[in-house]
């Protein structure tokens, strides 16, 4: 069998450890990754802005203290995040009440 070949798309350097990365079902514009280490972030990226745009116009959240792998989108809409983490503690953000960065 001949070597097949993985094509990158597009490429986000990140300060931290990628703990989790997941494209939301219903729109696939949007990437989430989180991030570990002392101060774990939630950052959302639109994928329709240019690569070297990406990062200043990312959302970006927290409010974990400690790092964990729990990330996933609504199976039923494109609004909600869902995060679990070591702290013990699931957080449910909403898209929608977000401010543009």
């Amino acid at each position: 069998m001949g070597q097949q070949q993985v094509n990158v798309r597009l490429s986000i350097p990140q300060a931290s450890e990628i703990m989790r990365a997941r494209i939301n079902r219903f729109d696939e514009n949007y990437l989430a990754v989180k991030t570990g280490g002392a101060n774990p972030e939630f950052i959302i990226y639109d994928l329709r802005n240019k690569e070297e745009d990406l990062e200043n116009n990312a959302f970006k959240l927290n409010g974990h203290s400690e790092e964990g792998f729990g990330l996933a989108w609504s199976p039923l809409d494109n609004r909600h995040l869902l995060s679990g983490s070591y702290d013990r503690r699931i957080l449910l953000f909403n898209m929608e009440r977000l401010e543009a960065p």
